[in-house]
């Protein structure tokens, strides 16, 4: 569950989800770098997308005030993500992440709508216009992609979500951050199982762990799912 621990209630709660264990997150929240370690001992354990939705550096009164980003990158306790879409952040953020937070405490995740997959043109997430398209500007790191799709908000002064997948996900770690294969698929596969404490997934092929496996081509396309030992699809 994502909270912003600098609204009231939302320490009581991070309490509350630890003993129910259930993972407490910080995510869309405005915390200082105080509150942020308040809600560390309150429970938090997980920063819910890295850089989206969150506060930075800023002032207040001439001080420079740490916010969530500078928080999480410096808390050893706390977890993290990032949206690896080739849009949400730049390949100089992701690197910037992993090199502050290490290999073991960042997860992939694609926060993505229900118009994922579906490509290009309009649609609607929670009553507002977005659309999905892949043009990228050009200060950007990365140059426009073919069948790289991200929603935006109709005007385009903000991103409405991702519509990425998983595979996309791994294939874009290993092109735009210089990740190997078994670096990209741990952070979405060893990295979030044992963040959320699922021992029966851990993300390896031993006995006696839920078989759950993805298998596919040098190109990350997909060749056949398995879910709890059943083949639930298979490439033609």
């Amino acid at each position: 569950m994502t909270a912003a621990p600098e609204i009231p209630g939302c320490l009581e709660l991070g309490q509350e989800l630890r003993k129910r264990k259930i993972i407490a997150a910080i995510g869309h929240s405005n915390a200082i770098y105080q509150q942020v370690l308040e809600a560390v001992e309150n429970g938090y354990t997980h920063v819910t997308h890295m850089f989206s939705g969150m506060s930075g550096l800023h002032r207040i009164k001439a001080y420079r005030v740490s916010g969530v980003i500078e928080s999480t990158l410096l808390i050893d306790e706390l977890t993290t993500e990032i949206i690896a879409d080739g849009h949400h952040l730049p390949p100089s953020l992701m690197k910037l992440v992993l090199h502050s937070k290490g290999m073991d405490k960042v997860c992939l995740v694609t926060d993505s709508m229900s118009a994922a997959g579906l490509g290009p043109g309009n649609y609607s997430l929670g009553g507002l216009d977005v659309v999905v398209e892949s043009d990228i500007p050009d200060e950007f790191e990365i140059p426009t992609q073919e069948k790289n799709y991200v929603a935006k908000l109709e005007d385009r002064s903000s991103f409405a979500s991702s519509v990425s997948t998983m595979d996309q996900l791994v294939r874009n770690m290993i092109k735009f951050v210089d990740l190997n294969v078994r670096q990209a698929v741990k952070l979405v596969t060893y990295n979030p199982a044992k963040m959320q404490g699922l021992d029966d997934k851990i993300g390896i092929l031993t006995k006696d762990k839920k078989a759950d496996i993805t298998v596919f081509d040098n190109n990350i396309n997909i060749k056949l799912t398995l879910v709890d030992g059943k083949i639930l699809y298979k490439s033609l």
